[in-house]
């Protein structure tokens, strides 16, 4: 579970790179080569961080992990917030925190 929550700080550093940064360098200085390079990879590392939420159902968590991270994971900074609360048991199987070393 440890290469999840890792994917998700990832996903997040992308997500806050891209929105709070390259896109208003984008409109305000009409300079779209960060939005043109750093919007893929956001893109494919969110589309990782779900696949790997996905993954998770039923061997760490519930299945309402993906919807609520999908939701999360739209915001700047969600992701990061999320896998704090997934680290500290939201949606835990078990009722317990799931372990952060499986």
């Amino acid at each position: 579970m440890r290469w999840v929550m890792w994917l998700g700080w990832v996903e997040g550093l992308s997500a806050v790179l891209l929105m709070c940064i390259a896109t208003p360098v984008k409109y305000l200085m009409d300079a779209p080569h960060m939005v043109e390079v750093l919007g893929p990879i956001h893109g494919a590392l969110f589309m990782a961080y779900l696949f790997a939420l996905t993954l998770g159902v039923n061997r760490w968590w519930d299945w309402r992990t993906v919807p609520v991270g999908f939701l999360a994971a739209s915001f700047p900074g969600g992701a990061w917030w999320y896998d704090h609360k997934l680290s500290n048991g939201l949606f835990a199987l078990d009722g317990a925190p799931a372990p952060v070393d499986a």
